[in-house]
């Protein structure tokens, strides 16, 4: 997360949501007014639709206009 200051920081969300409609899409619930610059998931949480373990994964966070 980028502050309103420059600064980064790390944070963990406060709730990670699924609609339940079987994709492999979820939602991160973040409670922070700063920007996100990047997103990081550990390996073996999730599952697809097939009930395969996700991989580890980061991406960063594109800004937008």
């Amino acid at each position: 997360m980028r502050a309103a200051d420059g600064t980064l920081r790390e944070i963990t969300p406060v709730a990670l949501a699924d609609l339940e409609d079987g994709d492999n899409n979820h939602l991160l619930c973040l409670d922070t007014p700063d920007v996100p610059v990047s997103v990081a998931f550990p390996a073996g949480i999730l599952t697809d639709p097939n009930d395969d373990l996700n991989p580890a994964t980061s991406v960063r966070v594109r800004a937008t206009p």
